[in-house]
């Protein structure tokens, strides 16, 4: 339910479309797993293989469009990290 209240938020405020909405959502979720680890490191390495280029390609390209019509804004941010053998 919370989900489905981000995406409406997001299309009321922004325009965005549903697909648009569900990419930005499903780039910052951490469960199942955390796309934006998987996504980032593709994009940071020089590995381009047609096969990972035909499934990430799209996914990537809906996500920037969808980025691109939120508003820019100046702002301290910060994400937390895990590090092994540290402990938290």
């Amino acid at each position: 339910m919370a989900h489905a209240k981000r995406r409406a938020a997001l299309q009321d405020k922004f325009g965005l479309t549903a697909d648009e909405c569900a990419a930005i959502i499903v780039y910052t979720m951490e469960n199942p797993y955390p796309v934006y680890q998987l996504l980032n490191a593709w994009m940071n390495s020089d590995r381009r293989d047609p096969a990972v280029k035909q499934h990430v390609g799209p996914f990537a390209a809906l996500l920037i469009r969808a980025l691109m019509k939120l508003p820019k804004v100046t702002c301290e941010a910060g994400r937390a990290i895990k590090v092994n053998g540290i402990p938290h």
